[in-house]
């Protein structure tokens, strides 16, 4: 299993990542990290998905995948931007298409490196 955080600039918000081909690996890791117990996250955890998990930690971000695919991983940085705009009110228009460019681009060129 691999993981990492990076910040998520311009917000004060971070995404975890974690890159598991077996999602058993990640209900310890989740549970140390985010809280519940295991019958809730063998119930939550889907591969290849994004969250946003409430924890002691405060608000984070989450990515799963299964295998390192960049189609399956601009998908997921997809959906966690739209999360992220519904939590910070960062509006996702026409008008910011070159800021989602730009953030979709950070994120990815981070998560693969």
């Amino acid at each position: 299993m691999q993981t990492k955080t990076i910040k998520l600039y311009p917000t004060l918000f971070e995404l975890d990542f974690y890159l598991s081909d077996n999602r058993e690996d990640l209900i310890q890791p989740f549970i140390e990290r985010y809280g519940m117990n295991q019958s809730y996250w063998e119930q939550e955890l889907s591969p290849n998905a994004s969250y946003i998990i409430d924890c002691d930690l405060g608000t984070r971000l989450v990515i799963t995948m299964t295998k390192m695919d960049i189609p399956v991983l601009v998908h997921e940085v997809s959906h966690t931007l739209d999360k992220l705009s519904k939590l910070t009110g960062l509006e996702l228009g026409k008008e910011s298409s070159e800021w989602k460019a730009y953030f979709m681009e950070y994120v990815v060129r981070e998560l693969i490196n």
